[in-house]
């Protein structure tokens, strides 16, 4: 239950942090770009306290420059897969306008660097240990479900969960730290697409001709490992209650729940 609790905690964080975030616009513009740092690193700070008091810590480990670029390519393509996927679902996406002046630093902060740096704190080095004891398998998915969870907008929430299972991977064998060079990689990428959309062309490219080829033989390498262990994983109290609270959740807003 602590899992849920911290990913309820940073879900209810960010979405008090984005509300906070608009209160200086028509008031102090001046102090919005400090107000949207400080609202983003607020977001994070319950669930890190939650679980920095109560979880056991994974070592952040060593990135591996060598595998990096086929670590990268396998997000891309898990987020390739997650973005298309998204794309079945109701509504339209909604356009993000690019930040100007202080704000390009303070969105660089916001957006990337604390996600990047909070998010896996949150639920791949302190989540991850909880969930051990249904392997690797199910500690990777467990997370992203959780992960997924923690995305109120329901296209993102798919494309995290996608996302979330290459992170978890790559915290499991690497260290939290690998995963989050690759998370804040991936948050760069979408960060630029504010002012280039092309890049979200490229990368949805990139995801599709070299991504994919690595996640295939990587399932296919590590398939027995994985199908061994996998009806371990879908029982586990854990990642069964944070997948039922995210479809619960998922369902709830793509009806007009969240309107």
């Amino acid at each position: 239950m602590l899992c849920m609790a911290g990913a309820l905690c940073c879900t209810a964080g960010q979405m008090i942090a984005a509300r906070l975030a608009a209160v200086p616009a028509g008031l102090f513009p001046a102090l919005q770009p400090l107000f949207t740092v400080l609202a983003a690193l607020a977001g994070y700070l319950p669930a890190i306290w939650l679980l920095d008091r109560a979880a056991p810590a994974k070592g952040w480990g060593r990135a591996p420059v060598r595998r990096l670029p086929c670590l990268l390519a396998a997000l891309l393509g898990a987020a390739a897969l997650g973005s298309l996927l998204s794309l079945l679902l109701p509504g339209e996406r909604a356009a993000s306008l690019p930040p100007e002046g202080a704000m390009i630093p303070a969105g660089l902060l916001a957006k990337c660097l604390l996600p990047a740096v909070c998010e896996e704190w949150i639920f791949r080095r302190r989540m991850l240990p909880l969930l051990t004891e249904a392997g690797a398998s199910g500690a990777v998915a467990g997370t992203a479900v959780l992960f997924a969870l923690a995305h109120p907008d329901p296209r993102q929430a798919v494309t995290a969960l996608f996302a979330g299972l290459v992170l978890g991977a790559a915290a499991w064998k690497y260290g939290a730290g690998c995963s989050a060079v690759l998370h804040l990689c991936n948050n760069l990428l979408a960060f630029g697409q504010l002012w280039n959309p092309g890049l979200g062309k490229a990368a949805l490219a990139a995801g599709m001709l070299l991504g994919w080829p690595v996640l295939v033989v990587w399932l296919v390498k590590h398939r027995p490992r994985v199908s061994a262990r996998l009806a371990g994983a879908l029982c586990h109290p854990l990642a069964a209650g944070g997948f039922a609270l995210y479809l619960a959740r998922f369902i709830w807003n793509i009806t007009g729940g969240n309107a």
